[in-house]
């Protein structure tokens, strides 16, 4: 309770000072001739202004102050402020009104109030029975009016309206035939009556209930259902029925949830696009058209992100030439095939994978096709041919050169390039795919492989050899060096020879017993010659 009220003091402090960065005005209002109940009105902007009212006996009204002859009715950007038996005087209001420019006060002499009560309604096919009464301290006539009320309804249909007495009991049987079919009515009825310009009223509702009018239930059997998995959107067409003039709403729900994910009514006739979740594979698609101000009872279609049979999912930039397009579980399936305008029609059966050929430059392709169930999935995979590879520029001729130092800049450019390697370390590209790496020399010769890549996959290479000596200039072998190294290079050569051919044994074995046995057969025939 201490902290409740440190609290409520620390909120009446800051308002006090926060008021007092305000002038107080004060202005005369209008007066009142009799003894009356009057009610002021006020109603803000952005801020509530700090009020009190004041008659000419200097007698002062505070909104905030309470006491038995006055009330307080707040709402979110108003209020209306009660007092009893007011006596007739000429009333002033004085204000700070804080951060608006203007705000709205209105007097009013307060008049006997109405209240529905007993409100039943009871519907028997299209007829509806109504009851009602409206009570009040006086007798008097008002005014009724009974309308229909929906969800994502711009406004409320009027079926009936008429005028009764107040304490009498009002029993009516209404025509609601115009009514489309929903489940999600509500009825509303408003009774008033005006004095001095001044409406007295009361609203009730009705309990949520369906209604259903076999004239008016639409038939969108032949409604497409596109969905664009990419987009994470859904289309309902339905330009194609008898309701291609008429506008309408599409409302997606996750699962059996009763709040949809996202919902959106036509700005054209014909069709309407709502977003898809995408952390959801199963969903519902409810439509419902406007016809004559009215939304009909919605038509719903389930929908499975995961039943797509068709999958491309290829990278923004490559330089292969096709696109893979992989499928499975479909049987003679036409599927259409579009890229960069260009239609073919396929038939595919069963799982399997297609190639799609591209050409050089952007390719906008589109996968369309449409299952069973009347709904139509459209792929739209979008993939840059690139088989140009990055520019790759040296700022200093490096191969065959000859230093003494231990260590060398490797400088260059790599126009177009997301990555670049020194002998397959990664070099970090700075501003307009510069590069700058120190390399170690080793004594004598040192190979670097520059590689610079772009974002398709497509390599640029640079080889240099870079040689260490003590000099800093070419040195020529020794003869003895020269001979080594030709016996070495002779030596290698054999044995890559040996290396890629795996049955080299063999052969030689083959070829010995060959030679043993030609030499055999030779040696024979020539001891019976001589024989």
């Amino acid at each position: 309770m201490r902290k409740i009220a440190l609290l409520l003091i620390t909120i009446l402090i800051f308002n006090i000072a926060y008021a007092e960065d305000f002038p107080v005005i004060r202005k005369q209002l209008d007066s009142t001739a009799e003894t009356a109940d009057i009610t002021f009105f006020v109603r803000w902007k952005t801020q509530e202004p700090v009020v009190r009212f004041i008659n000419d006996a200097g007698e002062v009204f505070d909104p905030y102050q309470s006491s038995d002859n006055t009330s307080l009715t707040k709402f979110d950007d108003s209020y209306y402020y009660l007092i009893k038996d007011a006596k007739p005087t000429i009333w002033s209001i004085e204000y700070q009104k804080l951060v608006d420019e203007t705000f709205e006060v209105v007097v009013n002499p307060s008049y006997p109030t109405i209240v529905i009560d007993q409100f039943d309604t009871v519907i028997n096919n299209d007829r509806l029975n109504l009851s009602f009464n409206v009570s009040g301290d006086q007798n008097v006539t008002v005014n009724y009016m009974l309308s229909a009320t929906a969800k994502g309804l711009s406004g409320e249909y009027q079926l009936y309206d008429s005028t009764c007495q107040t304490n009498q009991i009002v029993d009516k049987t209404i025509d609601i035939s115009s009514l489309r079919s929903r489940n999600d009515y509500r009825f509303v009825l408003k009774a008033w009556y005006t004095i001095n310009q001044y409406d007295v009223f009361d609203i009730v509702s009705s309990e949520t209930f369906a209604f259903n009018n076999k004239d008016y239930n639409i038939d969108l059997a032949e409604m497409i259902l596109t969905v664009y998995p990419d987009e994470n959107i859904v289309k309902a067409d339905w330009s194609q029925t008898d309701y291609s003039g008429y506008k309408g709403i599409v409302a997606v729900f996750n699962d059996d949830k009763e709040t949809p994910f996202h919902y959106t009514e036509s700005t054209e006739s014909g069709y309407a696009v709502a977003k898809l979740d995408p952390l959801t594979s199963t969903m519902r698609v409810d439509v419902s058209l406007l016809i004559d101000e009215m939304y009909s009872n919605p038509v719903a279609k389930s929908l499975d992100l995961n039943a797509i049979k068709l999958k491309c999912e290829p990278p923004a930039f490559t330089n292969q030439p096709y696109m893979t397009v992989s499928y499975n579980g479909l049987k003679n399936q036409t599927v259409w095939l579009i890229v960069n305008d260009k239609e073919t029609e396929i038939v595919l059966n069963g799982d399997g994978e297609l190639q799609v050929e591209l050409v050089a430059g952007q390719n906008d392709c589109q996968l369309i096709y449409k299952d069973q169930a009347n709904i139509q999935w459209v792929l739209q995979p979008k993939v840059y041919l690139d088989i140009v590879a990055p520019k790759l520029t040296m700022l200093e001729k490096y191969d065959q050169l000859y230093t003494t130092e231990d260590t060398i800049d490797l400088l260059g450019v790599a126009n177009d390039a997301v990555k670049l390697t020194i002998n397959d370390k990664v070099v970090q590209l700075q501003e307009a795919g510069r590069f700058s790496e120190t390399v170690s020399l080793q004594l004598g010769e040192n190979q670097f492989i520059v590689k610079a890549y772009d974002s398709a996959g497509n390599v640029s290479q640079y080889l240099a050899s870079i040689y260490r000596t003590e000099s800093g200039a070419k040195e020529l072998p020794s003869v003895e060096d020269a001979a080594d190294k030709e016996l070495q290079l002779n030596k290698n050569a054999i044995l890559g020879f040996i290396e890629q051919t795996p049955y080299f044994y063999l052969y030689i074995s083959i070829g010995i017993s060959a030679l043993i046995i030609i030499y055999a057969l030779l040696f024979w025939r020539k001891e019976k010659g001589s024989k």
